[in-house]
């Protein structure tokens, strides 16, 4: 037995099956139209499906995870989006039948992942996702994920590395974690990206490093966006840090420049435990904050255009470096020569100035 209920504006089929009473979103108004079709088209399929014992068989939320996650599988972040769906989605709700979820289940869900409101974001697409593949093949009628809260994110405070805390940092560090923060200090580079440099990548000659790859999560992969695959400037004071991790690269028969004592590619940044040394030191800054301490310091320097530094730290465009760095640049706008000449054409110019002079003096009179 089947009868169309209202919730709010839309319009339900409650139905049951196994002893259960069960309400089925039709995503639908209520309407007199789709009250007809639903009585008419939608009622007769729900219990053809029901009789053929195949509804609860087809609409698991595990069955749609694994279409969602079936498109995702070119993406070199594959396992990331197969990490998360397997342990905080289908170890929840994988073998329940998607049009089973109630909201406040979800919503309950949300609360309980710990976690940073951005990581949560991503957390809420993949269930999103999943929930496309089941509307697409009727099995629910509305996407609960969008009626979810959402997830107010507050980016991290950036904490740039003091004048002090640099030259600290890099006169007592030794060895490969020296030539690291050495490079991530004069390069903007990303962490994943350092670990990531071949000798190769490194051009003398041009003063250039060319960014190829990136090492994230024990993955080799391109950097993090296309504009991430970029060359940058070696600064002079970047050169003795490059040069002492080639030759331990050749030491070890290396191809890339950070490896273990064996010569193999290290899986991520952690492995140089950059991150317990400066926690061992009292800072509170974080790895990334390197990268931070570079733009900053750039910006303040004077001696390049914010464009371009957007294309060195592999930025799409200035927008990021204006919005988040902008409060760091220390009164710049205020060191500007004061003898600057606006205008090419000085002849109109002083003639302009003759003119207000003019009016000026026949007002005072």
């Amino acid at each position: 037995m089947a009868s169309i209920r209202k919730r709010g504006s839309k319009l339900y089929i409650r139905y049951k099956i196994g002893g259960s009473i069960k309400d089925k979103a039709t995503g639908l108004d209520d309407t007199s139209k789709n009250r007809e079709y639903i009585q008419k088209v939608l009622i007769p399929k729900l219990k053809q499906r029901i009789s053929n014992n195949d509804y609860t068989k087809k609409n698991k939320v595990k069955d749609y995870a694994a279409k969602y996650l079936k498109k995702k599988e070119e993406l070199k972040t594959y396992f990331e989006y197969e990490k998360r769906v397997q342990v905080h989605i289908l170890s929840v709700f994988g073998d329940r039948a998607i049009d089973d979820i109630e909201l406040t289940e979800i919503d309950d869900w949300v609360d309980s992942l710990k976690m940073s409101p951005k990581t949560k974001k991503k957390y809420i697409g993949d269930f999103k996702g999943i929930y496309h593949f089941a509307i697409r093949d009727k099995a629910v009628g509305e996407n609960l994920l969008d009626l979810v809260e959402k997830q107010k994110h507050e980016q991290s405070e950036i904490k740039p590395f003091t004048h002090e805390d640099i030259l600290k940092i890099l006169s007592e560090t030794k060895d490969e974690l020296n030539s690291f923060f050495g490079i991530a200090f004069f390069t903007g580079m990303r962490a994943g990206e350092i670990i990531a440099l071949q000798e190769r990548d490194i051009d003398f000659d041009r003063m250039i490093i060319s960014i190829r790859r990136n090492i994230t999560k024990g993955e080799l992969t391109t950097p993090k966006t296309a504009g991430s695959i970029r060359d940058v400037p070696i600064l002079n004071d970047c050169i003795p840090y490059l040069k002492a991790q080639i030759r331990r690269a050749k030491e070890r028969k290396s191809l890339f420049l950070f490896s273990t004592v064996k010569g193999e590619r290290l899986k991520d940044a952690n492995s140089l435990n950059a991150l317990r040394y400066l926690k061992s030191r009292g800072y509170t800054n974080r790895v990334h904050d390197t990268r931070h301490t570079f733009i900053t310091n750039m910006l303040n320097s004077g001696v390049i255009r914010i464009t371009d530094l957007a294309q060195i730290v592999g930025h799409a465009n200035t927008q990021m470096i204006m919005t988040r760095y902008a409060k760091y640049i220390k009164g710049e706008h205020l060191q500007i020569n004061r003898d600057v000449c606006l205008y090419k054409n000085e002849g109109t110019v002083k003639g302009t100035v003759e003119t207000l002079s003019l009016v000026l003096e026949k007002e005072i009179v």
